[in-house]
């Protein structure tokens, strides 16, 4: 991906959002193929409040999906980056060439990784 934009220590002033009314954070905006876009955001002050990860059938729980070339590749350097897999790479049983795990990244939050294209063949039930 690609910066678009970064900015540092910005003043978000919508307390609604934040719960404060000077929210100050650092913005990051990627472009993938296609225009795909991803936003970050890092709060730095007042600094998150650190929760126990959420389970994936938590209300409220969250998490961010990365469509990769090489799911064993990249899995090969999450894990050397010192992450450690949820749950090991799964095929679908379902969809031919579409396989998928999980990691949490540095602050708890669940990513996703998959590989293949999600298309479900006809006939096929989607969950």
């Amino acid at each position: 991906m690609e910066v678009v934009f970064e900015a540092r220590n910005q003043i978000q002033p919508a307390k609604e959002l934040s719960g404060t009314d000077r929210q100050v954070m650092h913005v990051l905006m990627l472009r993938g193929e296609g225009g795909v876009d991803l936003e970050l955001h890092q709060y730095v002050d007042p600094p998150a409040k650190p929760k126990e990860p959420m389970n994936h059938s938590d209300i409220g729980s969250m998490h961010f999906m990365l469509r990769v070339k090489d799911i064993r590749a990249v899995t090969e350097r999450v894990t050397a980056l010192g992450y450690e897999l949820m749950a090991p790479v799964t095929e679908s049983k379902t969809i031919p060439g579409f396989r998928f795990t999980y990691f949490r990244g540095p602050d708890g939050m669940m990513v996703e990784l998959h590989e293949g294209l999600c298309k479900i063949p006809e006939g096929v039930k989607a969950i």
